[in-house]
């Protein structure tokens, strides 16, 4: 499943508040020397202090002070460790090592009795009064320098070994695969409402989002059930006028039989100058009819009806083509216009001849009615066969001046028309376009307009071939 902008950008923060949390914690450990290693190098001190200190009192006490002078210089070389002892009492140095900078140290843990450490970097030093089995006061001193393995010189990657570039990694992963799953935890009820809008946008009115998001009690499952309950609002209101469009519809038809009966009996009956107004009226009832009609056909399509209920043989698109277009050719030459056909390719497709003439018709009386005088309605036929996709493209192309962008999704609506100038008396009851857009769909094909760029609107008619 493609990973929303939102998933991405949630994923990033976690996952970079979680680096920068541990970089904060790194730092502060730093600066404050509590950092996390710092316990095991105050035990390893300790531990080195406290063998120096005991072994040293007891040299001291049996063999004196020469003696703990060269047993100090062997365990140094040995250890690699640097040690001072001082004797507080006499406040002289007894090892023969110079106290550098751990003179200061050892004043310190004087003063305060305990053991004071010093840890910065690269020396690692403690010092802490010990006491003889004489009573003697004395401080003892060590000064540890570490030296990096021939093999690895300078301090390790990415800092002291607990913070290894292994262990970096291992934090990374863990820390990047648990931003994942929250943010997936976050995000999931979003996705699935946006997934859930856009199948409500293309006329699936049954889809709900609230079995996807499970037993969750939070504010994204709120959204989703809300979605829900818009979702059967918005069904219940669409089904109500679908049916009162289709009820309609039908009660219209009865009383529109009977005008046509009565129609036929003035004719019988008629004076010689009532003929003029009967056949306006008769003219207005197969208006009406052709009305009632567009209204079932694109009722039944908005219902999601398919053309399997409908009488079904295979059409040759080509001969089609070119009969609507002599056809229309003929009537738009009283209006000084023309209808040319560009390409016409041998396409054949399985569906309602009556239906598939009326779509291609009205798309094609539509264009000649709004090209300009002098100008041509373009008509091709293409059949594309690529793999599974095998399709049936008829294009018909006017010259006028197009419609707005905006208008363009808008124009196989029933009952819409563009401006002012497309009215009843000029651009008839906007039903052409939807009843176009209902057959197509009835198909299993699809229609769609849009403005050519040197000007005039461009229909495009797709359908499955046989």
């Amino acid at each position: 499943m493609a990973r929303t902008k939102l998933f991405i950008k949630i994923y990033l923060w976690f996952w970079l508040v979680t680096i920068f949390m541990m970089a904060t914690i790194v730092a502060v450990d730093r600066v404050t020397e509590s950092r996390p290693w710092l316990g095991h190098i105050k035990r390893n001190l300790d531990v080195t202090l406290e063998l120096y200190g005991q072994s040293s009192m007891e040299v001291l006490a049996a063999k004196g002070w020469s003696e703990l002078r060269d047993f100090v210089t062997r365990m140094d070389e040995s250890t690699g460790t640097n040690s001072v002892i001082m004797d507080m009492d006499a406040g002289r140095l007894i090892s023969s090592n110079q106290p550098g900078n751990l003179l200061a140290l050892m004043e310190k843990a004087g003063k305060s009795g305990t053991t004071e450490y010093g840890l910065e970097r690269p020396l690692m030093q403690a010092a802490r009064p010990f006491k003889s089995p004489a009573g003697g006061n004395y401080i003892i001193a060590i000064d540890i320098r570490p030296s990096p393995p021939p093999d690895r010189p300078g301090p390790p990657f990415f800092g002291p070994p607990p913070f290894s570039f292994l262990k970096l990694s291992t934090v990374l992963i863990v820390t990047g695969l648990l931003s994942y799953l929250l943010t997936r935890y976050l995000t999931r009820p979003i996705i699935k409402v946006g997934e859930a809008v856009r199948q409500l946008a293309r006329g699936d009115l049954s889809t709900r989002v609230g079995p996807s998001v499970g037993r969750r009690q939070d504010e994204m499952a709120e959204l989703a059930h809300d979605f829900d309950r818009m979702a059967e609002r918005l069904e219940a209101l669409v089904m109500s006028q679908r049916n009162l469009l289709r009820d309609v519809s039908h009660e219209l038809r009865s009383p529109l039989a009977r005008l046509n009966v009565a129609l036929e009996l003035c004719r019988r009956r008629c004076q010689p100058g009532d003929e003029r107004d009967l056949k306006r009226i008769g003219r207005e009832a197969d208006r009406l009819n052709e009305l009632i009609e567009g209204l079932l056909l694109v009722n039944r399509a908005e219902s999601g009806a398919s053309v399997s209920g409908l009488d079904k043989n295979p059409v040759e698109l080509d001969k089609l083509v070119r009969s609507i277009a002599d056809d229309a050719g003929f009537e738009a030459s009283g209006l000084n216009r023309g209808v040319s056909v560009k390409t016409l390719e041998a396409c054949r497709v399985e569906g309602n001849p009556e239906l598939l003439h009326r779509a291609v018709e009205n798309v094609v009386r539509n264009a000649v009615h709004y090209s300009p005088e002098g100008g041509e309605v373009e008509i091709s036929l293409h059949c594309l066969e690529s793999g599974v996709d095998r399709r049936a493209v008829i294009l018909v192309r006017d010259h006028g001046e197009g419609v707005p962008e905006e208008a363009v999704p808008r124009l196989f609506r029933p009952f819409y028309r563009v401006d002012a100038n497309r009215d009843r008396q000029t651009g008839g009851a906007g039903l052409g376009l939807a009843i176009t857009e209902a057959a197509v769909r009835l198909h299993g094909g699809s229609v769609r307009a849009a403005n050519a760029e040197d000007g005039g609107l461009m229909v495009e008619i797709l359908l499955p071939l046989k």
